[in-house]
């Protein structure tokens, strides 16, 4: 098909071993800028959606979930399935304690704007923007439970006082000297709150409203 007004793709890079994918990947984002073929790429790779797409749409029983830029999806969430979806996530559960904080395990997690909240909610947080301490540097308190190696990160997941567990990735320098069950404290930024959900009473155990 010499100069296709519309280049469609399905999953074209699903047989093929990670380096020749991450190759192509490549090439197929510089063909298509070069040649401003107007192209419909359909994947359940997610990082492949994310690096070759200017608009990303994401499908769930047949129907649209969220329709944005691949920055959008990634940090701005319109729901429980694509914050967890999309990249890795950890969902925590707290206590609204202000319009701009959340009780968590003995500590606090500011939230990245100030919304309308009360009693039980939920955050969804980003690994890369989590970090670790030393037991006793503020924070919230933690233990390291496993350890997962993915080359230029280490990835905890990390136990808060309560049993709740989440993901942190650390850079492998950093990462060096810390054990499995050891104690750290874990610091969560407003930046790493990637979405907000309120859970009421009636409907706690029967899904959340979102903010």
């Amino acid at each position: 098909a010499p100069y296709p007004q519309v280049l469609l793709l399905d999953e074209p890079l699903s047989a093929l071993d990670a380096r020749v994918r991450d190759r192509l990947r490549v090439e197929i984002r510089r063909w298509q800028r070069m040649l401003g073929i107007t192209t419909l790429l359909v994947t359940h790779d997610q990082g492949e959606a994310l690096a070759l797409a200017d608009r990303v749409a994401i499908l769930r029983d047949g129907r649209l979930e969220q329709v944005g830029t691949p920055q959008e999806i990634y940090h701005h969430p319109v729901s429980d399935f694509v914050a967890t979806f999309v990249g890795t996530s950890s969902k925590v559960e707290g206590r609204a304690a202000g319009p701009d904080r959340v009780q968590v395990a003995g500590g606090f997690i500011p939230l990245p704007h100030q919304v309308l909240l009360s009693g039980p909610v939920v955050l969804y947080l980003r690994p890369e923007e989590i970090q670790l301490s030393p037991a006793g540097e503020g924070g919230l308190p933690g233990r390291l439970v496993v350890k997962s190696f993915l080359g230029s990160v280490i990835r905890w997941e990390v136990e808060l006082e309560d049993g709740q567990r989440l993901f942190v990735d650390v850079s492998g320098r950093e990462a060096m000297d810390l054990k499995e069950g050891e104690k750290v404290r874990v610091a969560i930024p407003a930046e790493a709150v990637k979405r907000v959900e309120d859970v009421t009473p009636q409907q706690a155990g029967a899904g959340m409203r979102p903010i």
